[in-house]
């Protein structure tokens, strides 16, 4: 938020913004609850009653809950398809359609800042992948329209457009003006925002000018990319969980391919996104320079503990679970294959990330030399 009376005429190099923080909760016993900025857009239905928000993660796979039925989750992809309703066997009418569960969400945030089920938001600005065609921003016009939120064509921003804003938002004033005026010519802005489900590359053109301050343009947009965390996290499931989970327990991987692919992986796929976050942060706090080369990635290990799969009523409690930073490097490698990576349990092929850098770079005839500045945004640009 940005309250008007703290915005100083006389200085407007930065824009006071404020963070709004959202109480979270599961609706599983002993689930708890989390105060956080972020809100995960995941939605369940439990007893009738909505839950939201990133306590929801550990219910992928849960025998209760089933995907597209009364819980919905990476449903962003799904946005702009014409066909009503696109989940039958939602609970309820009202989360059939994926502009109506984007709705539940933003209500969930308006009611959460507002303290009030009737008052609606004014003054709104609502972010979008720049590659979404007309239909998905009609369908988050549509969203924002269900959850009492005052909003307008002219308020949707490409989300690149704003991370640039952010991030030049954040920086010094004699930072902002070197940028600007440096060789003063136009700069150019790689922004390379990948999230939980997709990946959303924009070249943008900056520049500035004493009369109309800075000018943001697009010069090139990618398409819209499958491609993100939740891949990292499957990779994980697959290539160290499943294995382990098979040998640890006994079992023979003949494993119907609808129990493996609806309860066994999306609750491994959970457990390999803690191990992912465990090992970036280890990473992170150990080595300072983003040249790892020195590194000794071997004996760079988190482990997680105390952590259980549930399948047929019964609990699998795993031992303690390690990864190397080797073993991440070896997982993150795979979204850099030329030729893309096939997942081995689900209907998925992976873009390679140096395909989808050149393509822009080709759509804007430009070469990475004549990229000034790269922008990593989105959840998942936290991974070394």
């Amino acid at each position: 938020t940005v309250d008007s009376a703290e915005v100083k005429l006389d200085n407007l190099s930065q824009i006071p913004v404020k963070f709004i923080s959202y109480k979270q909760v599961s609706p599983i016993k002993h689930g708890g609850e989390i105060n956080d900025e972020k809100v995960a857009s995941i939605i369940a239905i439990s007893e009738g009653k909505p839950y939201c928000g990133s306590k929801l993660y550990e219910l992928k796979g849960h025998e209760e809950f089933v995907r597209n039925q009364n819980i919905f989750y990476h449903w962003k992809l799904d946005l702009g398809i014409d066909r009503h309703p696109l989940y039958p066997d939602a609970i309820s009418s009202e989360l059939d359609t994926p502009a109506k569960i984007a709705g539940k969400i933003l209500n969930f945030c308006r009611i959460g800042y507002t303290k009030s089920k009737e008052s609606s938001l004014h003054n709104t600005v609502i972010t979008v992948p720049a590659s979404f065609q007309m239909n998905q921003r009609k369908d988050v016009i549509e969203a924002a329209a269900l959850a009492n939120i005052d909003l307008s064509n002219q308020m949707l921003i490409d989300e690149p457009n704003a991370a640039f804003i952010g991030y030049f938002n954040s920086i010094p004033r004699d930072e902002k003006e070197s940028f600007l005026m440096k060789g003063n010519k136009a700069k150019k802005v790689l922004v390379f925002d990948i999230g939980g489900g997709t990946c959303d590359l924009s070249i943008l053109e900056i520049s500035y000018s004493a009369s109309k301050g800075l000018l943001i343009g697009n010069k090139a947009i990618s398409r819209y990319n499958d491609l993100g965390g939740q891949d990292i996290d499957m990779i994980i499931a697959e290539d160290i969980l499943y294995p382990l989970y098979l040998r640890y327990f006994n079992l023979k991987d003949d494993i119907p391919f609808k129990e493996l692919s609806e309860i066994i992986l999306p609750q491994l796929a959970t457990i390999g996104e803690q191990l992912k976050i465990g090992i970036s942060n280890l990473i992170g706090a150990k080595y300072h320079s983003t040249d790892l080369s020195n590194a000794d990635l071997e004996n760079t290990v988190f482990t997680l503990e105390n952590r259980s799969l549930f399948n047929k009523g019964k609990e699998f409690k795993f031992p303690p679970l390690n990864i190397t930073a080797t073993q991440f490097e070896g997982i993150i490698s795979k979204l850099f294959h030329i030729r893309g990576y096939a997942l081995k349990f689900q209907d998925k092929f992976i873009r390679s990330v140096n395909v989808t850098i050149n393509e822009i770079l080709d759509k804007a005839n430009l070469n990475k030399l004549e990229i000034d500045i790269v922008l990593p945004v989105g959840g998942s640009s936290g991974n070394p």
